[in-house]
């Protein structure tokens, strides 16, 4: 049973990191400056191009290990597999995790995005 609320946590966090923009309005309250969250850079951005996420701006404009380990899902994943794996007592099944957690993570999107096709089909009808 731990293995599965690892797996959950993981792919959970997941989900909310990167398909929300729970960590950019997240970001925003805490006083942090400028040099760290390029906030002001990110705004000046998206007056250009409107679909432009803060992690795509981050990525693109601030090229660094850091921003690529937390920007990349897979990489993110297995470090979150790693700390829920140890958190929920299940340490030994890191590998059925990290890989458990993906296959929900993309299983999911995907059928959020399925989901989303047939809602426009339905509302073009």
């Amino acid at each position: 049973m731990e293995v599965i609320a690892a797996i959950a946590w993981v792919a959970t966090t997941l989900f909310v990191l990167f398909k929300t923009s729970a960590v950019y309005e997240y970001l925003k309250i805490l006083p942090l400056p400028d040099q760290i969250t390029h906030f002001k850079e990110y705004k000046k951005e998206q007056e250009y191009d409107f679909s432009l996420s803060y992690r795509l701006f981050i990525l693109i404009n601030h090229d660094t290990f850091l921003n690529k380990l937390f920007t990349c899902p897979y990489c993110l994943g297995m470090w979150l597999s790693v700390g829920f794996s140890w958190v929920f007592s299940c340490f030994m099944w890191i590998p059925v995790v990290y890989s458990g957690s993906l296959i929900y993570y993309f299983g999911l999107c995907a059928a959020l995005l399925k989901l989303e096709k047939l809602e426009k089909q339905e509302n073009d009808n």
